[in-house]
């Protein structure tokens, strides 16, 4: 992406699909940006709600973190930490700003140790719902900025995010280890 307006960025963003995030692990992401202060720092916030940990105590747990960031004209999006080590959180592949925004995360998954390291796609709304047709055209966009992204996508939960029984979940690793292990 070129041109990239943090300013216009700004804003709640929720997740509506991703290649990282497992629809039934975790629900309701949303992703709060600031606007640039005089700095040129933005405040980031990104939320959500775990529907399933091996950990019991876990389930329905709220994972929150936050960022200060810096943002660039191409859209990446980094913090520093230790004060001089750049890291790259997120970068804008596509937006128009007040609909949708393609997001790439080159994630670090340390406890699924088979995806250490991925060239993860998530998709943002300005709303909490999209329509069907909207994450086709989304997805296909996705699929176009970065190849192989497509059949990766799981649509996450944005309304009703309560976690799942923790015995049943348990269970499919059993009876369905293929879906259970899908993002392992």
């Amino acid at each position: 992406m070129t041109g990239f307006d943090a300013k216009q960025f700004a804003g709640m963003w929720h997740m509506q699909a991703s290649t990282l995030y497992a629809n039934d692990e975790f629900g309701c992401i949303k992703l709060s940006i600031s606007e640039p202060n005089s700095k040129s720092k933005i405040y980031a916030a990104l939320r959500s709600v775990q529907l399933f940990s091996f950990n019991p105590l876990q389930n329905g747990a709220f994972v929150a973190d936050d960022y200060t960031l810096t943002a660039d004209s191409s859209g990446k999006l980094s913090y520093k930490s230790l004060f001089f080590i750049n890291n790259d959180w997120y970068s804008v592949l596509d937006t128009d700003y007040t609909t949708y925004a393609i997001v790439y995360e080159c994630s670090s998954n340390n406890p699924k140790f088979l995806n250490y390291r991925n060239d993860d796609i998530h998709i943002f709304t300005r709303s909490e719902t999209a329509t069907d047709a909207d994450m086709v055209a989304y997805k296909a966009t996705a699929e176009a900025k970065k190849v192989g992204s497509a059949a990766r996508f799981e649509t996450l939960e944005q309304k009703s995010c309560l976690p799942k029984s923790y015995v049943s979940k348990v269970n499919e690793m059993f009876t369905d280890p293929k879906k259970f292990f899908r993002k392992y």
